[in-house]
């Protein structure tokens, strides 16, 4: 993912987002019901290791930020379902 893109899961620094992604400060999803698929959670990963590479620090940071979110989400959404 290069900055500009659209990410599935948050806005990052020069990203954009959809309104449902933007319900919360933090970027992510606000509702645990829709917990991140492993595609985006990747697709997180991925954006900070191009921000990363580019020497984008911050940009990174807040990927890897809105990544632990995610994943939070997830762990959260798989509890409350059972799994």
């Amino acid at each position: 993912m290069v900055s500009g893109e659209e990410s599935g899961i948050c806005a990052v620094a020069g990203e954009s987002a959809s309104a449902p992604e933007n319900g919360g400060e933090s970027g992510t999803r606000s509702n645990v019901a829709n917990a991140p698929t492993a595609a985006e959670l990747l697709e997180l990963a991925d954006a900070a290791i191009v921000a990363l590479h580019a020497g984008e620090t911050e940009v990174a940071r807040a990927h890897l930020r809105a990544l632990a979110e995610a994943v939070r989400a997830k762990v959260t959404a798989a509890r409350r379902d059972g799994v």
